[in-house]
């Protein structure tokens, strides 16, 4: 992004009420076209005061008009992400892969998120991940397989567990080799 866009980018988003602020901000970490009860979610807020502040963002030509979340430009979204602290981008990683999983996204599109989220001995993270693990070995696709499982294993879990999870990432790993 070139400095002198980000910066007038930045600072108009800096002078944005917090609701429409916290919107962007969630609204980033998801793909293209984030459904507003998931940024929502994800940004802490109420649906209704979500959807007051995607109408004020689409006015201020940082969200395209639509039924989805989408920037009017990948300059726009990149922008804001790069922005997020460390630590409130794991927490909206987090709270993503949450509002993804109630929503019955896959176990591969809530992993996405969770790899990138704060560790914190959570046995339902541990258990996604190595769910989208086993699909991302059965797909040809070792390297996702891989990641999924280092972050299972930062998650924590028992021993036996842990024990587990090492043995499918040696297969994962001793596949990636086979597959250069």
């Amino acid at each position: 992004t070139p400095p002198v866009l980000r910066r007038e980018l930045l600072a108009r988003l800096g002078r944005l009420p917090e609701a429409e602020r916290a919107l962007a901000r969630a609204a980033s970490i998801f793909g293209s076209g984030a459904e507003l009860h998931q940024a929502a979610t994800a940004a802490g807020l109420k649906l209704e005061d979500a959807r007051l502040a995607a109408d004020e963002l689409v006015g201020r030509d940082i969200l395209s008009a639509g039924n989805r979340l989408d920037f009017t430009h990948p300059i726009v979204k990149d922008s804001i992400r790069a922005e997020i602290p460390p630590a409130e981008l794991a927490g909206l990683h987090l709270k993503a892969a949450q509002s993804l999983a109630a929503d019955g996204a896959s176990s591969q599109q809530v992993a996405v998120h969770l790899i990138h989220a704060t560790a914190g001995r959570d046995p339902w993270v541990v258990d996604t991940l190595c769910e989208a693990a086993a699909g991302a070995r059965a797909r040809g696709a070792p390297e996702s397989a891989s990641a999924c499982l280092e972050r299972a294993l930062r998650e924590g879990g028992g021993l036996q567990r842990r024990g587990e999870i090492m043995f499918q990432l040696g297969l994962a790993e001793a596949t990636v080799g086979e597959a250069r």
